[in-house]
């Protein structure tokens, strides 16, 4: 008897679906209109595998929780699918930003409403680490979270949460300014989509926030809040959220780093680091009984800016002087136990009618951010495709945010409420069971074929001789005829395992068997 040692997993489109016990990845298509959102979207295909179908490999790559997309479609059975997908994701011209957007807005359109529940809008950016002469356009960056430095890009990400569930639905890969490496510099005709984002990329931080900001708005995300970090404060983000979100009641939350920037506190000038200590005693937060806090009302004014580049220091036209009021904000102070007095946190709200616990509780969900990150980079192989062209980048880390997408329906539908890891894992399992029951079907199909082949060529032609010297014939059988080598493999469907002293060709497919003779 051989013993295999590692077997590989066969196409997932063989598997019978119905006995899944999740749910199905045609079901998944329908129910968030991936189709008629591509072809929305201008992405389409004549010929070939189709963009579902590109999505289906995606998905059943991190079903089976593989390394990377190619060592996906080695253990998935679809290697021949290769250069179709990656003439696919290499496209320039198609518009993925809008795939993305459109089918991110019908998961949060299909979230039923419950009372007390809050639509937020997280921002924040992670490290997309690249490296190599060939990659196009990466540069040096600082990672705030781990303090070092690395090169690649940032990847600055939009999520959507309703305190329940937590989406992705934006994200810009942004290119450095300075410190640039020996990369290689991009090219793309200027009507392409690529072009766009890769124009975007160059951007500062305060432009691609505000771009993100303007494109929630435009395919009426349903919003109460945003968050994000000190990192995005800026004039031009203020006097934006003041003059098109807060009209909408969308309102701002967000931590404010202690520095020398002043506001008007009861019509003074007053500093951030000074104005916790010009407020007044420290009291305990409601419901709480270790943490305390402080809040005061002021207003922000224009402030001027470091930065050398004029779009940095160019104001909005209602507001041409420093020290204008942009808008009111409400700043709360908090002392968290443990903590020094001089190491409390600042966060500000532009919705002034806000209590310190309640602005300290929708903050505190700003960490959502934070577990899509770790989700993406576990377990839907975030930055693991090895791809020096910007634009297919883009593609792949927005194909990988649509299945996010997708595995959280599947979660929404989950009774037990499981984690993403958890559900993975269940479909992995289960799809292994299903593999291991079609390869023991071969095996037995193949095996019953021999033996009766063995049969006739012993002279018992009647079934009925067989099954009266079925001992004799199958001792014989096993002992002096039947071979694992004998089995071979097609050339459509090749799988390879080995074991212990050779490699051994097993067929892993119900159709076509060839035997050697």
């Amino acid at each position: 008897m051989v013993n295999i040692q590692k077997s590989k997993i066969a196409d997932f489109s063989q598997v019978k679906r119905e006995e899944l016990s999740l749910f199905l990845f045609d079901k998944l298509i329908t129910k968030l209109k991936i189709k008629a959102h591509a072809e929305r979207a201008g992405i389409k295909k004549r010929n070939g595998i189709t963009p579902c179908e590109i999505i289906l490999h995606y998905f059943n790559s991190m079903i089976i929780r593989s390394k990377s997309l190619h060592d996906g479609l080695i253990r998935t059975n679809a290697l021949r699918y290769q250069t179709a997908i990656h003439d696919f994701i290499n496209n320039a011209y198609y518009n993925f930003r809008r795939l993305h957007s459109y089918v991110a807005k019908l998961y949060t359109m299909m979230q039923p409403a419950k009372e007390g529940d809050l639509n937020l809008l997280i921002i924040d950016d992670t490290a997309f680490k690249k490296t190599g002469k060939l990659v196009h356009d990466i540069a040096k960056f600082k990672d705030n979270s781990q303090k070092v430095k690395f090169y690649g890009y940032q990847c600055i990400t939009a999520v959507w949460s309703n305190m329940r569930s937590c989406i992705p639905i934006d994200f810009v890969l942004k290119i450095g300014q300075k410190q640039r490496y020996f990369g290689k510099k991009a090219q793309y005709d200027t009507d392409t989509h690529t072009f766009m984002r890769r124009k975007e990329a160059k951007q500062t931080k305060t432009q691609i926030v505000l771009g993100i900001l303007k494109r929630a708005l435009k395919f009426r995300f349903n919003i109460n809040f945003v968050l994000w970090d000190c990192a995005y404060n800026s004039n031009e983000v203020l006097d934006f959220i003041k003059a098109k979100m807060i009209p909408k009641g969308i309102h701002l939350i967000s931590a404010y780093k202690k520095s020398d920037e002043n506001v008007i506190y009861k019509e003074k000038n007053v500093k951030i680091k000074d104005l916790c200590s010009k407020v007044g005693k420290w009291e305990r937060l409601p419901g709480t009984s270790q943490i305390k806090y402080k809040e005061a009302i002021v207003d922000m004014a224009y402030k001027k800016s470091h930065k050398k580049k004029k779009v940095n220091a160019r104001k909005p036209k209602n507001h041409t002087k420093i020290g204008d009021v942009i808008c009111q904000l409400k700043v709360c102070f908090y002392l968290f136990p443990g903590q020094k007095k001089k190491d409390y946190r600042a966060i500000i709200s532009t919705d002034t009618e806000l209590s310190a616990d309640k602005i300290l509780e929708i903050y505190f969900q700003r960490w959502s951010i934070e577990v899509v990150f770790k989700d993406l980079k576990q377990n839907f192989g975030f930055n693991t495709f090895q791809a020096t062209k910007y634009g297919t980048q883009i593609a792949d880390v927005t194909l990988r945010m649509i299945c996010y997408i997708m595995m959280c329906y599947v979660k929404d539908k989950e009774p037990k409420k499981k984690s993403l890891h958890a559900i993975q894992l269940a479909l992995f399992k289960e799809y292994e069971r299903q593999k291991i029951a079609e390869f023991i079907k071969q095996i037995m199909k193949t095996i019953i074929y021999l033996f009766l082949k063995f049969s006739v060529a012993q002279g018992y032609n009647d079934i009925k001789d067989v099954i009266e010297n079925y001992d004799y014939i199958y001792k014989t059988f096993y002992d002096d005829d039947f071979f694992l080598d004998k089995i071979v493999e097609i050339e459509d469907d090749r799988i390879f395992t080995k074991t212990k002293n050779r490699n051994c060709k097993i067929v892993n497919t119900l159709q076509n068997l060839s035997l050697c003779n």
